[in-house]
């Protein structure tokens, strides 16, 4: 039996799938470790990441001596900063990270929005890679002369394993200095920064394979199989049998996603305008992300700090809390508008400095109204963004939902009705690290094509219809919702 994996880097935890050639999942292992949150700064520690990865692909190869590669797929942006002794400099800043603004703008001041856009693909804000980097570099010239490599994610952990430097096209975008037209770095973008390429890894296409494993891992792994996966969304995208334009993945993680792939480059400005990007898809075009920083972390807000003690009675007597909470739920909306900003706002408004929001309360309001309230603000932010793509050129037809999220159905019933929109939901999870694996075996040559791979790997478990009358009333709130952010924003201080 042939064994294909994949490695998904998050910024709470790792984990690591086996999968069979038949697209079976055989193991699953997931280790965790700490973020550090607060206004001034949010990180993870570089050194407790590396020794995860490398502690859960030692497992993975010592309990599965027969696998024959992995796929590596990670969030986004944050990256790693090494000496010439590949030891991290610096803590890892995520892409909330309020650093890196000042030097954004100063970008800006000396390239101009739309340059940068036409070049990336993206419009500039802080929380890519570069305004970050060169955060360090103006802040202590001389700690930062000490750096001599740079990562993100996917590529520092395909460097841990290999010892070689490549990055995909789908994570290099999310650096603001990778060029849509040569597929490669911009030197323009870099000068302006003061920062040098060649500090970064190699782009490659997604699924670029690397031979062989380090020294430190053994004998026996001349012909192991590494590759870049891409973006967590991206491969995400691939897991969840996303392959024709009009379909969309919706990630229903701690971020909620939704991932639409479109043919050929539709009107640039206005989609950057609107802080969507494009990322190259294999072979079939692009995709673009629309994305609530809060999705599955805005219910495990209530959960944890509003709700603890139902959630714990509802442990001890072997009740699933989301269950219990949607005892009240009758197919049609609350009445309470929840803006799910707990980080900020995300596409397409891009906002750090939104606050998440309430209306709508009064004394007959209970957990559950909250609950919803708080289910039905993260579908609202997904319909903002499918309304954004449609004015923008991208239409979307069908979201294929994934994520932890996607097994909830009320959720997913709730969705379907504010969108309007079918959903398919897959058998299985995973689907960062199935795309990560289908990669793998395409480069191992056990599939012909993507077609092949996909139908090996997704099996689609059902379709949640929209409720047209749902869908009505939803619509009606939602025409409400849309007010909420501008008449709430300018109440919140920077």
């Amino acid at each position: 039996m042939r064994k294909f994996a994949g490695l998904d880097v998050g910024t709470t935890g790792a984990k690591i799938v086996v999968f069979a050639q038949d697209g079976s999942m055989l193991d699953k292992m997931y280790s965790a470790y700490p973020s550090s949150r607060d206004q001034a700064k949010q990180e993870v520690d570089p050194f407790l990441l590396r020794d995860t990865v490398l502690s859960l692909f030692g497992a993975a190869i010592k309990k599965h001596p027969d696998l024959e590669g992995i796929g590596i797929a990670s969030f986004g942006e944050s990256f790693v900063c090494l000496d010439e002794n590949d030891e991290p400099v610096y803590p890892i800043l995520l892409y909330t990270d309020p650093r890196g603004k000042d030097e954004c703008a100063h970008l800006v001041s000396r390239l101009g929005e739309e340059t940068i856009e036409k070049k990336t693909g993206l419009k500039p804000h802080e929380m890519y890679s570069l305004p970050k980097l060169a955060h360090w570099k103006n802040e202590d010239p001389k700690r930062f002369a000490s750096v001599k490599k740079v990562f993100l994610m996917e590529d520092y952990c395909l460097y841990l394993l290999t010892g070689q430097r490549f990055i995909d096209y789908s994570l290099a975008t999310r650096t603001l200095g990778f060029s849509l037209e040569t597929k490669d770095y911009d030197p323009e973008i870099f000068a302006s920064l003061g920062l040098d390429p060649s500090l970064l890894s190699k782009p490659v296409p997604a699924g670029t394979p690397v031979r062989g494993l380090l020294p430190a891992f053994g004998e026996g792994h001349e012909d192991f199989i590494v590759l870049p996966a891409g973006h967590d969304q991206f491969a995400c995208s691939l897991g969840s049998m996303v392959l024709t334009p009009g379909q969309a993945m919706e990630g229903a993680g701690t971020v909620e996603a939704v991932v639409p792939l479109v043919k050929d480059i539709p009107d640039l400005k206005r989609l950057t305008q609107d802080n969507y990007n494009l990322v190259p898809y294999f072979d079939r075009g692009y995709v673009t992300y629309g994305f609530s920083y809060t999705g599955g972390a805005a219910v495990q807000w209530l959960l944890d700090k509003v709700l603890p003690e139902a959630k714990e009675k509802a442990a001890k007597e072997g009740k699933n809390i989301h269950e219990v909470l949607c005892q009240k739920y009758t197919h049609a909306p609350t009445g309470l508008l929840l803006l799910p900003h707990f980080a900020g706002a995300a596409t397409p408004y891009m906002d750090l400095g939104s606050k998440a929001a309430i209306l709508g309360l009064d004394l007959s309001s209970d957990a559950s109204d909250l609950y919803l309230a708080v289910l039905e603000g993260v579908a609202y932010e997904l319909k903002l963004n499918i309304d954004t793509f449609e004015k923008d050129g991208i239409p979307i037809r069908g979201l294929v939902a994934s994520g932890g999220g996607s097994k909830n159905p009320v959720w997913n019933q709730i969705k379907a009705d504010v969108t309007g929109l079918p959903i398919t939901l897959l058998e299985g999870e995973e689907a960062g690290a199935r795309g990560s694996a289908m990669l793998v075996g395409l480069a191992a040559h056990a599939y012909a094509d993507l077609e092949e791979a996909a139908r090996t790997f997704v099996r689609v478990k059902g379709t949640v219809e929209p409720d047209p009358v749902a869908h009505a009333k939803y619509q009606k709130v939602y025409a409400r919702y849309r007010k909420v952010y501008e008449a709430v924003r300018p109440l919140m201080e920077e």
